[in-house]
């Protein structure tokens, strides 16, 4: 797992890069998932540590989200975004983007099978995310979509347009505050001991 070991060293070029210390950000924002266990841990524990050691508030936004915010010019039109979940499942959530160009969630996020994702008036919803293309079950939704984006996956560049909305609404969190969501409860089998 190498991101483990290039976090930490990214998080410092990228602040270097910019000419900016740690202290001085308002906040860390980060995606809270849904996502992979080893990921969303790995990334809530730099988190942490991040906005502990600088005393910063953390701004938790939805992997699914980040998705979903990358389709700038969606305003007014509905958003589907289904990710692969692993393990024969996706994480999916419906979103849609306001005429002032907020992203707002239409639907609870969820993992199922993917062939029980479902989105009224395919034909008026634009898809997204890494399960398009990659389960046939879904192969019949995405046909009738207005588009298809397969290629997207969660990006850091549209956590902050995300993180500007969210603080409409609510306050940046302390870091003991921050949280992975995972969707699925059985995150890790055991192999059964014969």
């Amino acid at each position: 797992m190498l991101h483990a070991e290039l976090l930490l060293p990214w998080v410092r070029e990228l602040l270097e890069e910019a000419g900016a210390k740690l202290a001085s950000l308002d906040a860390v924002v980060y995606g809270r998932g849904p996502g992979s266990f080893t990921s969303l841990r790995i990334g809530l524990g730099a988190v942490q540590g991040l906005a502990w050691g600088a005393e910063l508030p953390v701004i938790p936004i939805s992997s699914l989200a980040a998705v979903a915010g990358q389709l700038e010019s969606a305003v007014g039109q509905s958003i589907l975004v289904a990710m692969d979940a692993r393990m024969g499942e996706v994480f999916h959530g419906q979103f849609h983007r306001n005429e002032a160009g907020d992203l707002l969630a239409k639907s609870t996020e969820a993992v199922s099978p993917p062939g029980q994702v479902e989105v009224e008036n395919p034909e008026q919803t634009l898809m997204a995310g890494t399960a398009f293309g990659r389960f046939p079950e879904l192969e019949a939704l995405s046909k009738r979509a207005l588009s298809v984006h397969a290629g997207l996956l969660p990006s850091a560049t549209a956590l902050l347009p995300l993180a500007k909305q969210w603080l409409k609404n609510n306050q940046a969190l302390p870091a003991s505050q921050a949280q992975a969501v995972y969707l699925r409860d059985n995150v890790a089998e055991k192999p059964a001991v014969v």
